[in-house]
């Protein structure tokens, strides 16, 4: 069993399933560079529990949990937004895309290229996925209130006659 604080960038999942190894440990928000035009900081880490494997039909497989909190821009206050992330996955390894096209249904595609895993490169995948379209702060949590209305003192604003006024006038008419 291999356990690290900190994890490795780049791991063989293929000698990793053959020994069915465990890795626990950290990633950093600020080393995913495709992630960062959609945080309001980069700061935070990944907890992440994996273990890699072959199921009885000699599938390598990588399955496990992660959790994180991003912090994102509220789009209605413009404020910091924590967003916990948490999930579970499981991804049979291939080193093609001809062999990840046989895996069984159930497992997500998992292509090694030249044998190696960039590990962030998976989880970071996951979470531009997984973010909301919109990141809002629930509107109990929001220093901005909606609906915006403005009160204005009904005595500064002269009676508008109707437009619509005519239509009854027609009616009546009729």
């Amino acid at each position: 069993m291999l356990k690290e604080n900190v994890l490795p960038v780049q791991v063989d999942p293929f000698r990793l399933a053959d020994h069915a190894a465990r890795l626990q440990g950290t990633l950093f928000i600020k080393e995913m560079q495709r992630l960062a035009p959609s945080l309001y900081t980069n700061e935070g880490e990944v907890q992440v529990d994996m273990e890699f494997g072959v199921d009885k039909q000699g599938i390598r497989f990588l399955r496990g949990h992660y959790t994180a909190c991003l912090t994102l821009q509220c789009q209605r206050c413009l404020e910091s937004l924590d967003y916990k992330i948490e999930g579970n996955f499981l991804s049979g390894l291939a080193r093609t895309e001809e062999e990840a096209a046989q895996l069984p249904k159930g497992y997500d595609q998992l292509i090694a290229k030249e044998g190696m895993l960039t590990l962030q490169d998976v989880f970071e995948d996951e979470f531009i996925v997984n973010l909301p379209i919109v990141p809002m702060h629930l509107s109990d949590d929001c220093k901005v209130k909606l609906p915006l209305t403005i009160e204005t003192d009904e005595k500064s604003e002269p009676n508008k006659e109707n437009p619509f006024k005519v239509i009854e006038f027609l009616k009546v008419r009729s």
